[in-house]
C-alpha cells in the first residue's frame, strides 16, 4: 500500500488497487468505489431474494426485504469505505 497524492478527478481511497503496466500504483476513483458497491449490492439483492423466497414462500415479501437490506447495505458500505479512506493507520509510505 502506498500513500499517493490525489490526482485530478480521482480520490485516493487509501489503498493500492492495481498496478499499471509501468508498475505504478493506480488510484481508485470515487465513481469506481460507488460502482463496486452497487454491483455488490445487486448480487446481494438477487441472493437475498432467492433465499427469502425459499424461507418465506412469497417472492413479493422476499424481494421487499432484500431491497431494504440492499439499500441499507449499499449506503453503509460506501460510508465505511469513505471513512477508512481517511484513516492513515496501517498504510506504508511509498519510498521516493
Amino acid at each position: 500500500m502506498f500513500i499517493i497524492p490525489e490526482a485530478a478527478g480521482q480520490a485516493y481511497t487509501g489503498r493500492e488497487t492495481n498496478r499499471s503496466l509501468t508498475g505504478v500504483p493506480e488510484m481508485e476513483t470515487t465513481r469506481r468505489a460507488a460502482l463496486k458497491a452497487i454491483t455488490w449490492q445487486a448480487l446481494g439483492l438477487v441472493v437475498m431474494s432467492l433465499l427469502g423466497y425459499l424461507v418465506m414462500g412469497s417472492m413479493a415479501v422476499a424481494s421487499g426485504f432484500a431491497l431494504l437490506s440492499a439499500s441499507v447495505g449499499l449506503v453503509t458500505y460506501f460510508i465505511h469505505e469513505r471513512i477508512w479512506a481517511t484513516i492513515r493507520w496501517g498504510l506504508r509510505h511509498h519510498p521516493r
